[in-house]
């Protein structure tokens, strides 16, 4: 059940991110809503945004497509590999 990562690599805002991608990295220091673009079974896109608690980092098991904005003040994120 438990995925091993063994890089983190650096995003870039509104690039599709690597297929090879088994999640997401994020960490916030503010409360912080994170805008992204996710794959749908038949190959398309739907957009959601994620909300994260203040001072935690979180991992998200999820192959996403983009992150289409900048992130808030006192977010950062890396896709994971």
């Amino acid at each position: 059940m438990y995925d091993k990562y063994s890089k983190a690599a650096p995003i870039t805002i509104g690039s599709p991110i690597p297929k090879a991608s088994k999640g997401l990295l994020v960490s916030t220091n503010a409360v912080a809503g994170i805008t992204m673009h996710f794959y749908q079974n038949n190959g398309t896109t739907f957009q959601s945004a994620l909300h994260f608690l203040a001072n935690t980092t979180n991992i998200v098991p999820v192959e996403v497509h983009t992150l289409p904005t900048a992130l808030p003040a006192g977010a950062t994120a890396f896709y994971l590999v």
